[in-house]
This record gives C-alpha cells, structure tokens and sequence, in this order.
C-alpha cells in the first residue's frame, strides 16, 4: 500500500544552491513527433527480452478521444501543481486551462522487461555496473546524461532523451506506467515534470516536480529513496483507462505524454496518424525488415490499426516518400526496396562481394587492394541492369587498450554497403543505420542516380560510433569526449564509414574507363598560374588631331607547346567521386624520356585556395589523424616514394612502372583545390641538361 496519496512533490532549494535548468532538450533539433518515437522505440529496442521482436503500440488520442480537462485536473494538477505550472518563470508558454480538454500520446512496448530494480533504496556503483536489471527504475528516473546502457547494442546511452518525453507536453510533463517480472512489488505509475528553476512566496524551487508519493524520513537507512512511485492497485487500473492503455501485466513499459504541443516548430500540425507512421518507418525500417521490431498505431475512436512488422512493411512502405527532399525525407521507398533486397536470406551470391581486409594490424584506410580478385566492369554491369549489390566491408578499430590508455589495441569488424541504381537523374542521400536506428546526419553527401544503404550491425564498430553520437543520436562526431577517450583517430574511423559508398561508386565508375591523361585542369579544380595566361594586346587608344599616330601593337607570342616526353604525360591526378581525396598514377608502358628518378611536387588546401593559402587547421599530410596516404600495392614502393608535409606532397619516381597512390581523408563537404603539378630532374640519369631542373624551393 501507498505512504500516502498521490501527488506533486517539489524540492526547495537553499539561497546558495546553484540553479540549473536543463538544456538537454537542445540537443534535439528533429521535430518533436520524431524526437519522441525515435527515443520511445530505441527505449523499447534496448530492453527488449529474448529473441522475440520488440513490440510497440503507439497510440495518439486526438480531438475525438481527449481526457476530460476536469477530470485529468483532479487526478493530476491541483493547486500546489498549478502553482508551479502557471508561474512566470516556469518557462511554460501556453499552459492549458483547467477546462481544456487533454491530448495525448501513449507508447508501451512488450516482450521487454519493465523498469526492473528497487522502489526505494538507489543500487550500489558496482550494481549499476554489473547487473542492469537492478539499475532500469533508478537510472530511468533519477539520471540524466548517464545511462546504464554500455553496450554497443543499445541504441542510445546518453539517458538524455527521456526529457522528449516532456519537451513534447505543453505542461513539460509526462507519466510513467511500468509493469515488471519477478519483483516485490510488480507494476507502478508515476511522473516528472521539468520546468525552470521558480521563487514562489519567497521559497525557491529546483526545475524538477515528482508525482508519486513520499516516504517518511525519520533514521533512513544508507541509500533511502524518499521519493516513491504509486503502488495502489485501484489507481494503477484508473490510470489505465483514463488513458486508454493495452498493457494490464505485461512485462514493459507505458509511457503518457498529456497535453501534447501539436505543432512543429513551423507552426504546422504533425501529430497525425501518417505522420507517426512515415516517422516510424524512416527511423526504424531496417529494424522491422530485420524482424527486430513490430509497431502497431491507432488514432482516436478507430479501431483500425497500422501494422508495421516484417511482413506487413511490404504494403505500408507507401507512407515512405518517392523522392528525397536531402532535408528531413531522406528515406525513401526506393531505400525500402533497397534494404528489403539486400538483407533477404536469399540474397544472390553472385551480387554480394567481400572486400579485402587490408593491414589489420593498424587502422583501416581505403585504397584499390581492397578490391583486389573482384571484377569491377561486372559488378558495374550489374548495378547498371538495375540489380542491387551489397559489399562487405572489413575494418580494423583502434581502439584504446583498457590498461594502458595510450596504447592501441585493434579489433577487427566489418559493414556493409548496399548500391542501386536508378534512371531518373535524382540526387539521394545514403541511409545509415546503426544496429537499426537510422542517423540521420551521419553525412550529407548524396548521389545521383544510386539509391545506397550503409549498415551498422558488428559490436566492435557500433560501440565506436555510438561513443561519438549526441544525446539525439543523429550525428558521428568525431570531436565528441568519449569517443576521443577510447579510440585513437576518431575522424579516420568516421570518416571510412561514411565515405565508403563514395569510394566504391568511384572505383566501380572507372572500372571500364581508360584513365585521361589529359594535363589536370578538367579533373580538379586547379587554379592557373598567372604567367601561364596569354596576355591579350590592348586596344589602341583613338587619335587625337594633335597626337602623332600610336605604334602598331605586337600579336602576342603563341603560348610555347609543352615539350613531348614531360610527365605530365606520365603522371595522371584523379578525384574521387567521394569528395574525400585523389589518386596519382602512372599507366605501366609510360616512359620518363628525361630519366629516372624524378620528383614531382603538389601543393592543395580547400577553396578558396590561392597558392600558398592554407591553415594546419585544416589538415597536415605529415602528421594527421584524419588524412591517408597509402600505394594501392605495398610492392609499388620499389617503383615511387612519397612523403608529406602540411599541404605539400612530394612524389618520387624511382624506376618505370605502374602504381597508384591515394591520398584520401579530406572533407568531402568542402572543395579541394590543387595547384599546378612541377619537376625536378635533378637526380635524373641521364641528368638533365642545365636550366631544367626545378627544386621544391621553387615550387
């Protein structure tokens, strides 16, 4: 039985207490619809129980459906709450009248298993760590930017998101209805409210309101939570009906937003029964094709249901998009079709392809050897027949070794990268999922005319990504905290993953392609050198009576050919279609006419880029976490040598043959620029004849 009735508790606080209001909810930037499926389904996935699909009921009231103003005020505001509502500084906008009916949104999941752990004394450190059952009430309830979710399956691990719950109420409220296995006491409902930190009569007020009740205080033993949830079967079952929920004593959890804040942040109304289907398939449609999750939505007084599961997906993919916007509709039916194609059981061997896996024994970069034995113009046949491949990518993580934070320990894993081609010229944004959430911001290159998945789902490489991850889950950020504190070159890890479709699409595109061996200026944007300009004769100036006549102006001098045999013959500079870098090559049958070796030297920076415009800042190709410099074949460096330094690249030519250098890892969402390529000759046998040679000096 309960201490006492229900009801609103809000702590006071001393005069020398610092006032902190909560700011999590700025993390958060997806419309609030999105924001709360995407943590209320992630929730779910988290504790789900078994092998089982996690199973979701979404439930919106709407107009026709509403809880009686009066009757959710007796139950849940009262004087002492709406004190703390209606108060200037509450931060609340538009806070409903008493007679106004409520709104809501409930979202309860099954075959997982409840909010699990002790009502009234908080688990020891070493509980919270080793056994999460004994941590899910208290670290739901009572911690926020912590999480007892460490492990790389979980979707989230912030603890942050719960506050969408609120931020999605116009009275920053929501309740919570929990029914558990195996415990003491089995089902419970209580609920929070965050507001700004308030003075009422002279009393100051911390931002965080419980509803519940309170235990006594008299000689509480270690650990005592004052605090307590409402136990009262009576008013657990009135709870339940007044807000339409499925769940009796079913292991899971209830979550109710009352007084829902219906527009976006357009003004515009989103909370509609095609709404929360198109966000619950964009957000987690690979996780329903996987049979990992089943949501079932209803509205108001319908008894009609939207079924999403692995096999009713097949028809409600028709809530998807046809097109991307590349703002908030990136997924797409054609992404359907794709991730249904390429996760099928009986996916075609002969359209699914192992990447190789190169130096495991460091981190993974990418370059041609990756593809080595596979035939790339008939893969590219394929794509261009319409069929989808999918690629296995390999990867090595260095992460930081648990004893010695400054030494690195590798471990291997792999993704995968699913390609289609389409006829319509339309520009489409890769889908990345991590273990079945969709991020959405991972990268906003897009590609015309291929439709590509890029799939999350190894241990070693989820744990990695989810460290770099916002509260929102939305992003990989590669100067986030935890990331940088348990791997070495966050940026390199992120950005493999996220380039990998263009690096493939690139190699597949030149697969039957001779190379352009063409001077650069077409393949790059490379600004040209004044002196290299023709200058154009100026028009003579009109006569004056009193002026003698002007001298005829000389034609100006044809620009000098460049001489035969140069390396700009020899050496061809290729961008990638990623954005991410550029490749340097050399075609086996080229023969350097001036002798062997010689040197070539490159100078880059992003746009705008002039000369010697550049800032470490951006990148150092001698000492740099982010970007690669690797031959295509550990062999070719009997052939060429290299070496970097800041924005300088030099190339030394040994001997004649084939190799091909990549230089990968720059921002794809910014223009690289290179200036024109120079030689030295200098060491060249036979040696160059005097007045040829070009030191870097000279560059």
């Amino acid at each position: 039985m309960d201490v006492a009735l229900p009801h609103w508790v809000f702590k006071k606080t001393d005069p020398d207490d610092t006032q902190r209001d909560s700011v999590t909810g700025e993390f958060f930037k997806s419309t609030r619809l999105e924001s709360v499926i995407r943590e209320g389904i992630q929730n779910s996935l988290d504790a789900r129980s078994g092998a089982a699909p996690a199973d979701v009921r979404i439930y919106y009231s709407g107009a026709e459906a509403a809880v009686d103003g009066h009757a959710y005020a007796a139950n849940f505001r009262g004087e002492i709450a709406d004190a703390h509502y209606t108060n200037e500084q509450s931060g609340l906008a538009n806070v409903p009248a008493v007679d106004e009916h409520c709104e809501f949104m409930t979202i309860e999941d099954f075959n997982t298993t409840g909010l699990t752990g002790s009502l009234d004394t908080c688990p020891t450190q070493e509980e919270l760590e080793n056994d999460r059952k004994k941590g899910n009430y208290y670290n739901f309830f009572f911690k926020e930017n912590r999480s007892d979710k460490n492990g790389a399956g979980s979707l989230g691990s912030w603890g942050s998101g719960k506050i969408m719950f609120m931020q999605a109420s116009r009275l920053m409220t929501s309740f919570t209805f929990s029914s558990r296995e195996n415990e003491s006491v089995p089902r419970f409902v209580a609920g929070r409210t965050v507001l700004m930190s308030r003075t009422i009569d002279g009393d100051m007020f911390g931002p965080d309101g419980w509803f519940g009740t309170e235990a006594p205080m008299e000689n509480p033993p270690q650990r005592y939570m004052r605090k307590r949830p409402v136990t009262d079967e009576a008013r657990i079952e009135e709870f339940r009906k007044m807000f339409r929920l499925e769940r009796s004593s079913e292991p899971g959890t209830s979550v109710v937003i009352p007084y829902l804040n219906l527009e976006n942040e357009n003004g515009d109304g989103e909370f509609t029964r095609e709404n929360i289907v198109r966000a619950v398939l964009k957000n987690f449609m690979v996780a329903i094709i996987g049979g990992n999750l089943k949501v079932t939505i209803k509205t108001g007084l319908d008894d009609a249901e939207i079924v999403l599961d692995s096999e009713s997906i097949k028809k409600e993919k028709k809530y998807l998009p046809d097109e991307p916007d590349n703002r908030s509709n990136i997924v797409t039916r054609l992404h359907y079709s794709l991730a249904a194609k390429s996760m099928a059981d009986d996916f075609p061997e002969g359209q699914a392809y192992m990447l190789k896996h190169i130096a495991p024994g460091s981190r993974s970069q990418w370059c041609d050897a990756m593809f080595e034995g596979l035939n790339l113009k008939a893969i590219k046949k394929q794509i261009a027949s319409g069929k989808c491949v999918r690629f296995i990518v390999p990867m090595t993580i260095q992460a930081r070794s648990e004893t010695n934070r400054s030494e690195p320990k590798y471990v291997k894993d792999t993704f995968s990268v699913s390609i289609l081609s389409v006829d319509e010229a339309v520009s489409y944004r890769t889908a990345f999922y991590r273990k079945g959430l969709l991020i959405d911001s991972a990268s906003k290159k897009s590609f015309v005319r291929y439709v590509s998945l890029v799939l999350i789902d190894g241990e070693n490489l989820a744990k990695c990504l989810v460290a770099s991850e916002p509260p929102s889950h939305g992003s990989w950020d590669y100067t986030a905290k935890r990331i940088k504190e348990n791997y070495f070159a966050p940026s390199a890890h992120i950005s493999f993953v996220t380039s990998a479709v263009g690096e493939i699409l690139n190699r597949i595109e030149s697969a039957d392609k001779d190379p352009d061996w063409c001077p650069l200026i077409g393949s790059f944007s490379i600004p040209k050198e004044v002196d290299d300009e023709p200058k154009k004769a100026k028009k003579p100036t009109p006569k004056k009576p009193d002026q003698d006549e002007p001298d005829t102006p000389e034609p100006p001098e044809d620009p000098k050919p460049i001489p035969e045999g140069l390396p700009e013959e020899l050496l061809h500079l290729a961008k990638l279609q990623s954005k991410t870098g550029f490749t340097i090559s050399v075609k086996p049958d080229r023969v350097a006419e001036k002798g062997y070796p010689f040197k070539a030297f490159y100078k880059m920076g992003y746009a705008p880029f002039n000369k010697t415009k550049w800032s470490p800042n951006d990148f150092d190709l001698k000492d740099s976490a982010t970007i690669a410099i690797a031959l295509e074949d550990p062999a070719q460096s009997e052939i060429v040598e290299f070496s970097g330094d800041g924005n300088k690249l030099v190339v030394r030519v040994k001997k004649q043959g084939a190799f091909r250098l990549s230089v990968t890892g720059f921002d794809p969402n910014r223009d690289l620029e290179i200036t024109r390529q120079r030689y030295d000759y200098s060491e060249a046998n036979p040696p160059a004849e005097s007045g040829e040679a070009m030191t870097e000096e000279e560059v």
